[in-house]
């Protein structure tokens, strides 16, 4: 099965957003919706109010003082000050968005599926500046055509200042980590609906851009594509020699191909099966029941970090009747840490393969096969932490039905002593083929000690075991 690009994790997040509220920074010129009437702003502000009271009352960083951003409080005051005054539809989804990256969460968003076909938020990601360039601390500057950086700094596009347009990304993109946030500055820095949100110009064939040494001009082409491929499955297993394989793209839904890559699991270990490579290259999180269920098929278990649950799915169904009581509701349930709990099958050599793309419960899976101690995890270090946001309920605004979904639950590295900003793995790998250098260096490499004589000769010409 194709693996997929970093394209693919931003898609999952591309509605959400982070960092700090700058209210006068983005503007909706016109937009692709019609005025709004003054009945409809009171429709946004009452919808606004109930956003607030839901996010209050469903998520975990107001029951956990550590978790709570620090610009949230002065992005709730904002967002139900203007939300009412928003001129059109477009320009009260950016203020959603807006008040939602507040929490640094980027499982917390607006749900695009919901949005109309026309939102400018649905525009995001379709067209950007055919520019190659690379950063230097905040400042910007053109690559060459051998894609190496060059001295000459980006200073405006189409008449708008740079640290105008990074403020804008920022704003409305989230940035979990400083290693995502370079991922998304890369892919949307340019953005032709970002450069409109920031008062450009953007109706031209070419853009004007201004650099420290020169004047260009630049066309928008059409952004790598962010949807997952048609033909990819949830998760697909196949042998390779002796080896079980299995590529899990996401843990969102147990669906038929989920089903029988776990059965031929089931299968390969009930026979005796002794290799396996779980391969979580570019997965997009999900459910971490999902996790378990897939780990239980080879007789093991992982460890789980703390975590801290303020309502399931389940309770969610209650709460909505009346979330301003649950607004006040502080209690929550809080499991600690279950290293102990790790259970290693001693017939199984596991590895696992994880990318800087490995997010959500994904990412959880592999920091559990490390800090349990229960297999090898090859490959790069994540832009994703391994403390993460997860299990999210719906919340739809009642005027504008705009769904939203809510995190309601955060969990912690099991090993909290170990670095929780980012995961880094057992072993670094860049190998144009990780699944072709796992056989030849980790599996073929344990054949070959295996093999090796458990005796060595000593000076005395005694021979001695190791």
């Amino acid at each position: 099965m194709k693996k997929k690009t970093a394209a693919i994790l931003l898609s999952t997040i591309l509605l959400a957003g982070c960092g700090t509220s700058v209210q006068q920074t983005i503007s909706v010129p016109g937009g692709n919706a019609p005025a709004a009437s003054a009945d409809e702003q009171k429709l946004f502000a009452d919808d606004a109010q109930q956003l607030v009271y839901a996010v209050e009352a469903a998520h975990p960083a107001f029951v956990i003082d550590e978790l709570m951003p620090q610009d949230y409080a002065e992005a709730s005051k904002e967002f139900l000050a203007n939300a009412g005054k928003a001129a059109n539809r477009d320009e009260f989804e950016i203020m959603i968005n807006r008040y939602l990256s507040s929490l640094n969460d980027s499982h917390t968003a607006i749900i695009k599926g919901s949005l109309p076909d026309d939102s400018i938020l649905n525009s995001l990601g379709k067209l950007s500046l055919d520019i190659s360039f690379s950063f230097r601390a905040d400042k910007i500057y053109l690559n060459d055509e051998n894609g190496e950086i060059t001295e000459s700094e980006i200073l405006s596009v189409g008449g708008v200042p740079t640290d105008k347009i990074l403020s804008v990304v920022s704003e409305i993109f989230p940035t979990d980590t400083p290693f995502m946030e370079k991922d998304i500055r890369h892919k949307y820095l340019f953005d032709k609906e970002v450069l409109t949100l920031c008062g450009c110009d953007t109706t031209p064939a070419e853009i004007e851009v201004v650099c420290s040494d020169s004047t260009i001009n630049a066309a928008f082409t059409e952004s790598a594509a962010k949807d997952l491929p048609a033909e990819s499955k949830t998760a697909e297993a196949k042998m390779i020699d002796d080896i079980f394989y299995i590529d899990v793209n996401s843990f969102y839904t147990k669906d038929e191909d989920f089903i029988q890559a776990l059965d031929k699991a089931r299968e390969y270990t009930q026979n005796g099966g002794s290799k396996v490579i779980i391969d979580v290259r570019d997965n997009i999180g999900g459910k971490y029941d999902l996790v378990s269920d897939l780990i239980n098929c080879f007789d093991m278990n992982i460890p789980a970090g703390r975590t801290i649950i303020r309502h399931t799915n389940g309770e969610w169904q209650s709460v909505k009747n009346d979330l301003k009581a649950a607004v006040a509701d502080k209690t929550f349930s809080d499991y600690p840490s279950s290293v102990n709990m790790a259970k290693a099958n001693p017939n199984i050599d596991l590895a696992v393969l994880s990318n800087e793309n490995t997010t959500g419960v994904a990412l959880a899976l592999c920091t559990g096969v490390k800090d349990g101690k229960i297999g090898t995890v090859l490959g790069k270090a994540s832009h994703d932490s391994p403390k993460f946001y997860y299990d999210p309920v719906e919340y739809v605004l009642p005027g504008t039905q705009i769904t939203v979904k809510i995190s309601s639950a955060y969990r912690f590295r099991p090993d909290e002593t170990n670095f929780q900003e980012m995961f880094v793995p057992n072993e670094i790998i860049f190998d144009e083929d990780p699944i072709q250098f796992v056989i030849d260096n980790h599996f073929n490499a344990t054949e070959e000690e295996a093999e090796e004589e458990p005796y060595e000769e000593l000076d005395e010409g005694i021979t001695s075991a190791e």
